[in-house]
């Protein structure tokens, strides 16, 4: 027969046994948990390296409106910003007399998208224009607004306009918010579709989403990096590193302002 003090000192080793086997299962979970944590916080960088641009003569572009007037300005607005602002780099050009800032940008796709941020009313008209290096129209749309405070992107229909690769053209927003329909305020810029090498669409093929973000920024593809940068944020909402790439990247490129602005509206063009 066992005693019941032998068989009480047995059952407290099993408890102890069993404590310290559970504890330790719990430590390697919580370890493990803590270290995907890291990960997904973890401080990443995307450096943009701007591309260089040659002065054409025609006009550098306008990044920042000049600012809403009477009934366009919208009262809640706790932020003294501009209400129209194209999300650009601009790059500047020495020239002889003086120097000359662009508002530039690449693209690798034929059906890019444009960023705005954008305060205005809800309902307040927007125009947009795309023309060729001539200043022929090769596509033109208007739409209205259904978000009246915050970034927007316009992303170009596939059966409408095709960009050609190797060649730039001049783009230009208007926003209209009163009877008339006349501009209120504009904001102007360039996009080039560049063609890209055999080297470079295999780094892309073999790169995690982070690093391709990276490929495109680092290759000065800025219309690329920012959709893809979008896409990566609506995809992992909750990763922190993905968000804090964001407002760095606008910060890189002098958009302090509006790096905490949130993306509230995405329009397909359709017409």
């Amino acid at each position: 027969m066992i005693s019941k003090k032998l068989l009480s000192q047995k059952v407290s080793l099993v408890i102890v046994i069993t404590l310290f086997i559970l504890t330790g299962k719990f430590g390697v979970i919580a370890a493990q948990s803590q270290d995907l944590t890291d990960k997904n916080t973890e401080k990443k960088t995307v450096t943009f390296n701007p591309p260089t641009v040659e002065d054409n003569g025609a006009p550098a572009g306008i990044r920042e409106g000049a600012g809403s007037h009477g009934l366009c300005k919208i009262a809640e607005r706790e932020k003294d910003i501009s209400p129209l602002i194209a999300l650009m780099p601009e790059v500047t050009i020495k020239t002889s007399t003086k120097n000359k800032i662009y508002v530039w940008g690449e693209t690798n796709y034929a059906h890019p998208t444009f960023w705005f941020y954008a305060a205005y009313p809800v309902n307040s008209k927007v125009e947009f224009i795309l023309q060729d290096e001539a200043e022929n129209e090769v596509y033109q749309t208007t739409f209205s607004l259904d978000k009246n405070l915050g970034i927007i992107s316009l992303t170009l229909p596939t059966d409408k306009v095709t960009l050609e690769t190797g060649k730039s053209y001049h783009w230009y927003l208007y926003i209209m918010c009163n009877a008339e329909n006349l501009p209120d305020d504009f904001v102007e810029g360039w996009i080039k579709r560049v063609e890209l090498n055999s080297g470079f669409n295999n780094q892309l093929k073999l790169a995690q989403p982070l690093e391709q973000i990276s490929i495109y920024a680092e290759n000065g593809l800025w219309y690329d990096t920012l959709t893809h940068l979008d896409r990566l944020r609506q995809t992992e909402p909750e990763n922190k590193a993905v968000s804090t790439i964001w407002t760095d990247l606008l910060q890189q490129v002098g958009l302090e302002e509006i790096s905490q602005e949130p993306v509230v509206r995405r329009y397909n063009l359709a017409n």
